[in-house]
């Protein structure tokens, strides 16, 4: 389970259409209304030291397994699309859950996210991929997965991760400290545990897994049943992973060689990342002064009332937990 975490009810997708760009000149989605689902939640939680792969990724050029081992930190994966994730006890992610709507695939669902941010001094400003960047440098990537009926919409926001353990963990990393994620560009068709990616997005089952860099508009096919990752969606692509190579891999195409087998799937292209502490180093005594702050602050602006999970929720997430999420294969696919 998360090291911390906060349940609010009644939150969910956020509303509003965004404009044609998704960003407005001070960084804010436009056109979103802040209306919440009344069956949706916002869950936020912060996880112990873990590299996270998105669900198309072949890990042997994502990890760097060795620094993991070592380090005690964990290897997890998630049903999200995007990229490698290095979190940990400085790292705050959030994830809405709730009905899809019109806007799902829109940046509608970071207005909340980006006024709280603004109330609490952080002057974040969106991106092209739907992520936050603050002083030129990235702060908060998102990933999602849409079923017929449901959206699962998460992210995560930089606090004091130690960004040494993020540099050393993961494959790109050697190259820059981040990384958003994309498809390896040759054929633009992966084949990966019979999940099969098409362009920018995943369809399975008529799911669809999606990355900080995907837009998807209106093509992605619909149906299925949403469900969450290990027990909580972990999240994020404020990332790195990489389309460097690993060991005596090389890339080839749009597949990498490793030990003379060819792997395919998303790969994690790198961008330069800073903690939001950076900025105001005086403003919060620590993560947990951050993460309570945050929430009252969302909570206030979507009128959104804390909850818990009941005991059978709970007995669900850790049966999923320990019969898929915790097994290698699942984590360690190709």
């Amino acid at each position: 389970m998360a090291a911390e975490e906060i349940l609010l009810q009644g939150g969910g997708v956020p509303g509003g259409v965004p404009g044609s760009d998704g960003v407005s000149g001070g960084g804010s989605v436009p056109g979103g209304d802040g209306a919440f689902d009344a069956d949706g939640v916002l869950f936020l939680y912060v996880n112990r030291p873990t590299v996270v792969l998105g669900c198309n990724q072949a890990w042997q050029r994502e990890v760097q397994l060795d620094f993991c081992r070592q380090n005690g930190i964990a290897v997890a994966r998630r049903i999200s699309g995007g990229g490698a994730v290095y979190q940990d006890e400085g790292t705050l992610n959030f994830c809405f859950a709730g009905p899809r709507r019109s806007d799902s695939f829109g940046p509608a669902f970071l207005q909340p996210v980006v006024t709280t941010l603004h109330e609490m001094g952080f002057a974040v400003t969106v991106g092209p991929r739907k992520d936050l960047w603050l002083n030129v440098r990235k702060v908060s990537g998102t990933a999602a997965h849409f079923s017929r009926e449901r959206a699962l919409q998460h992210g995560t926001l930089l606090f004091d991760t130690r960004l040494d353990y993020l540099h050393a963990s993961l494959t790109a990393a050697h190259s820059l400290l981040s990384a958003d994620s994309v498809l390896a560009p040759a054929d633009g068709v992966a084949s990966v545990s019979g999940e099969v990616s098409v362009g920018s997005e995943a369809s399975v089952n008529g799911e669809v897994s999606v990355g900080s860099e995907v837009s998807v508009g209106n093509s992605a096919p619909a149906g299925g049943e949403a469900s969450v990752g290990s027990p909580a969606p972990v999240s994020g692509e404020v990332l790195v992973g990489g389309e460097a190579s690993v060991g005596s891999s090389a890339l080839v195409g749009s597949e990498a060689l490793v030990n003379g087998v060819a792997l395919t799937g998303v790969t994690s292209v790198p961008s330069p990342v800073m903690n939001l502490r950076e900025s105001r180093p005086e403003s919060f005594g620590g993560m947990n002064e951050f993460l309570n702050t945050f929430a009252q602050t969302i909570g206030g602006l979507l009128e959104a009332a804390p909850t818990a999970f009941s005991p059978e929720q709970l007995a669900d997430i850790c049966r999923l937990q320990q019969t898929k999420y915790s097994s290698p294969d699942w984590t360690f696919r190709k």
